[in-house]
């Protein structure tokens, strides 16, 4: 089961903005202002191993969104641009355990956290754009019983 494909699919239908838009990347952010994407982000671990055979994993995930950028600042552009950003951090911070994805019969999501309180920020000065990245960790148990 590829579980970054769960997210994503997950993602694009419960997350408002991204329904409405019907398109979440992966592993690619075209520089085009509107653009959301998810990426892999290395360090996916096994956390804990319990004698039934359960194995607790942390699977990290980034969103990259890009959005028109003012170099003055003398605009609300880039304020309105982090308050999308936060509210989309903000959604995946407060979402309840039946709000979850998918992740198959043996795997049951325990929490889902975002990893930084503000997003980094990456300028384009000379073409006016913006990409604003958070990071997401998903905490999930894989159920394997050992067999007697």
């Amino acid at each position: 089961m590829n579980l970054y494909n769960n997210i994503n699919q997950w993602l694009s239908e419960n997350y408002l903005p991204l329904m409405n838009n019907n398109w979440l990347y992966f592993n690619a952010t075209p520089t085009v202002v509107g653009t959301t994407a998810m990426n892999s982000v290395a360090g996916n671990r096994v956390t804990k191993r319990f004698i039934d055979g359960t194995k607790q994993h942390e699977l990290l995930f980034g969103i990259d969104m890009i959005t028109q950028y003012d170099n003055q600042g003398t605009s609300d552009i880039n304020m309105k641009a982090m308050d999308e950003v936060n509210k989309f951090a903000e959604w995946l911070d407060t979402l309840s355990v039946d709000n979850y994805p998918d992740f198959g019969e043996n795997n049951t999501i325990l929490k889902i956290e975002v990893l930084t309180n503000v997003p980094n920020l990456l300028i384009d000065s000379t073409q006016q754009l913006a990409k604003y990245q958070f990071q997401t960790r998903i905490t999930y148990n894989e159920e394997r019983s050992l067999k007697s």
